[in-house]
């Protein structure tokens, strides 16, 4: 999906082009949630914090890239 948007959107496949088109795109709603890559390359994404509870992991909260530190 991501790489492929990308590949379209710039119509070539080295990695110039590819990277240039990641940044570009904006966010991305994929499966595993919210991506976006910026200026330094590398993809900015929340995380899912799980609890054990039980034995047994259950969510506990999602934490964003935009949310201040705890």
């Amino acid at each position: 999906g991501l790489f492929f948007r990308a590949i379209q959107k710039q119509g070539a496949w080295d990695p110039e082009s590819i990277r240039e088109g990641l940044l570009s795109m904006g966010p991305y709603m994929g499966v595993t949630g919210r991506i976006e890559f910026r200026g330094h390359g590398d993809p900015v994404r929340g995380a899912v914090l799980l609890r054990i509870e039980g034995g047994r992991a259950r969510f506990y909260r999602e934490l964003s890239p935009t949310d201040p530190a705890p």
